[in-house]
C-alpha cells in the first residue's frame, strides 16, 4: 500500500509525569524495545518530552534508531531549535521555522509540482 506507520507524540505521556531527566531517558529506552514487535516507520517525539530530556535525547534518538525508526523533532519554532535537533541526531523537523501552516490550495500547488 507504500504507506508508512508514524507513532505520534510518543513520550507525551512520560513529560507529564514527575520524573527527571534520566528516569525519563531511561523510561523511554525502554519503551522503544517492544516497540520492535510492530511494522512502525517513524517516530514523532512529543516537544516537552524532548525539552525535559535536554543532551540525552541523543541517546532515545540513537535507540529509535537503533530500533530501525525515524525519529521527528516536532515544534521545531527557532534555528537554535533546528540546530540542536541536527545535532541530536533526528531524521525529519517540523515546525514553524520551516514554514507556516498553509491552506490546503497552497499544498496541492506544492504537491502538483513534484
Amino acid at each position: 500500500m507504500n504507506v508508512e506507520i508514524v507513532v505520534d507524540d510518543l513520550g507525551a505521556t512520560a513529560a507529564a509525569s514527575g520524573l527527571g531527566a534520566d528516569e525519563l531517558r531511561d523510561s523511554m529506552l525502554e519503551l522503544l524495545e517492544p516497540l520492535r514487535a510492530f511494522p512502525l516507520d517513524i517516530v514523532k517525539l512529543d516537544p516537552t518530552f524532548v525539552r525535559r530530556l535536554g543532551s540525552s535525547i541523543v541517546d532515545v534518538v540513537a535507540a529509535a534508531h537503533e530500533a530501525g525508526l525515524r525519529v521527528v523533532a516536532a515544534a521545531v519554532e527557532e534555528q537554535d531549535d533546528l540546530a540542536a535537533a541536527i545535532d541530536a541526531g533526528f531524521d525529519l523537523a517540523q515546525g514553524f521555522v520551516l514554514h507556516r501552516p498553509e491552506r490546503p490550495a497552497y499544498v496541492d500547488g506544492l504537491l502538483a509540482s513534484r
